[in-house]
């Protein structure tokens, strides 16, 4: 079982804290105060620490130093928890090797989230140096590495534009240019990664499938990009289906996301089409998934035209993506024995239709 040790002086938050990890399959070991969370850090060799930083005896800062002095120590992953939001404060803790910082209030989700991600990249640098798994180090490593600076980017430049109530108008815009360019930098980065994972690295030894109810995730995303987009145009949605497949839900949160998030993107009318429903032949059943959305200029290609960095429909509004979002759906697609077509035999409709065998 994974230790965790928890450096809180608050009783309170200790005790629900502790409680809530161990409800989420953790062994939770307490410290009350600086100078014991650094002898447990010490004595008990946790997986991983997570320290509050104003503490008696000891601050948070101190025990992360005391801890970078020694080498079994300073490999531990550790997050600091605190109130303190200043960005001189969140810089301090991320310059002295934290990885990753926790401003309180917090919700127990974002907790156990960052801590699944803290130890699954302490286990793959330590894969990298035992196992020559190439493809596999450079997969999780890159998403550690590079996605940990650029959602501080994303979160600081939004912390500092929402602390401004009447900001300057250069600052404001330099902010939300910054803030809009490393969330486009994160998907393209994100996207790459996905590529190499499905086209040189199909291991389905390390790959969780569980039963994935495609409704719920595409009922999530159509909310969340309709947001996004401030759309107010008709939406014809049509779910009817049920069923769940046997897949990685990484996989199809990113078909779901491809498919509305162009949708959405590239249509010329304020009306947007999607549909869920299922399809029964000689004791086969399979799921179909079909989007479509107006387009400016007719089009004309097939599924072999489909490549990375490849795009079917130039305009301005492209020049904000990576052209790798229908590669990803095919690659996907395929994984998985399903069928994808595209129909642009209504010269000014978009129309895509994905099959899933129901296994």
């Amino acid at each position: 079982m994974t230790k965790i040790l928890l450096i809180e002086d608050e009783k309170v938050l200790r005790e629900n804290t502790s409680e809530l990890l161990e409800l989420h399959g953790f062994e939770c070991i307490i410290a009350e105060h600086g100078k014991i969370g650094l002898e447990k850090a010490l004595t008990e060799k946790p997986d991983l620490i997570i320290c509050d930083i104003m503490l008696p005896h000891l601050n948070g800062y101190q025990i992360k130093e005391a801890l970078n002095n020694l080498n079994e120590q300073a490999r531990i992953p550790f997050i600091f928890l605190s109130a303190k939001i200043e960005r001189e404060d969140i810089k301090k803790g991320m310059d002295l090797g934290a990885d990753d910082y926790i401003t309180k209030p917090f919700r127990i989700a974002e907790l156990v989230f960052s801590i699944k991600n803290r130890l699954e990249k302490s286990r793959y640098i330590q894969s990298a140096v035992s196992e020559p798994r190439a493809i596999d180090n450079i997969i999780h490593l890159s998403k550690q590495h590079c996605n940990m600076p650029l959602n501080g980017i994303i979160n600081l430049s939004g912390i500092l534009n929402s602390k401004h109530s009447n900001p300057p108008e250069f600052l404001e815009k330099s902010l939300l240019a910054i803030n809009k360019s490393s969330k486009q930098l994160y998907k393209t980065l994100n996207n790459v990664i996905d590529l190499v994972r499905l086209k040189h690295y199909n291991n389905p030894v390390d790959e969780v499938h569980t039963l994935i109810n495609i409704k719920s995730i595409i009922e999530q995303t159509l909310s969340e990009r309709s947001d996004h987009y401030n759309y107010f145009g008709e939406k014809k949605v049509n779910l009817h289906c049920e069923e769940s497949i046997l897949a990685l839900e990484q996989d199809i949160e990113i078909i779901v996301f491809e498919l509305i998030d162009n949708m959405f993107k590239f249509s010329t009318s304020n009306i947007i089409n999607i549909s869920l429903g299922t399809k029964v032949a000689s004791n086969n059943k399979w799921i179909i998934l079909s989007v479509s959305n107006n387009i400016l200029k007719p089009i004309s290609f097939n599924m072999s035209e489909v490549q990375p960095f490849k795009q079917l429909q130039p305009n301005k509004k492209q020049l904000e993506g990576s052209g790798l979002g229908l590669s990803l759906i095919k690659l996907i697609v395929e994984k998985y024995s399903g069928t994808i077509e595209i129909d642009t035999t209504d010269s000014l409709l978009f129309r895509i239709d994905l099959t899933f065998p129901i296994k």
